[in-house]
């Protein structure tokens, strides 16, 4: 919003004329002051003119004073009205955007779906084959898994799935005193 109002403006330029009528008034009473035999009267009527030019140049300033203030009051007032609108703005483009979110949660709401295609199937039942004739084959010795559950060997894993054991060459030792 605009501050120059125009009780603004109007007390501004009314000061101004009254500033420029003073102005005039005191260079007739310095003029009339210069001479060698000033007349007392020109120089009191010159002074009650000057005096009463800037008398209603102070009450032009105050009254602009007051319409800035009436100006500054109405701006903040109008800033507060602009953002409660961008405010309320905000909030309904949020519940849109929410609106629309919970349709597209509403249509994945059991989770992410997965197609696999037919040379997929394939191989997938191909690998489950080969992994339950592997378990019918393989005898687990009890003892021999309680020791391999007491020693960590570190591996690795490649995209195939195959575990690779690490070597380490150099055993590491941490000693923690308290």
């Amino acid at each position: 919003m605009d501050l120059l109002t125009s009780g603004v403006m109007s007390g501004i330029i009314g000061a101004e004329s009254q500033m420029k009528i003073a102005n005039v008034s005191m260079a007739v009473y310095s003029k009339e002051a210069s001479k060698r035999n000033p007349d007392q009267d020109k120089l009191n009527r010159a002074l009650g003119y000057t005096n009463d030019s800037i008398k209603a140049a102070m009450k032009e300033s105050k009254k602009a004073g007051k319409e800035l203030e009436k100006a500054q009051i109405a701006a903040k007032e109008q800033e507060k009205v602009e953002r409660a609108a961008q405010l309320e703005k905000a909030i309904k483009e949020k519940v849109n955007d929410t609106k629309d979110e919970s349709k597209v949660n509403k249509s994945n709401k059991d989770g992410d779906t997965i197609e696999i295609t037919d040379a997929g199937k394939v191989a997938l039942s191909n690998e489950n084959d080969v992994k339950t004739e592997q378990t019918k084959n393989a005898e687990v010795d009890v003892t021999t898994a309680d020791n391999q559950a007491s020693e960590v060997i570190p591996k690795t894993y490649s995209n195939s799935g195959k575990a690779t054991v690490i070597v380490a060459s150099i055993e590491h030792k941490i000693s923690v005193k308290v």
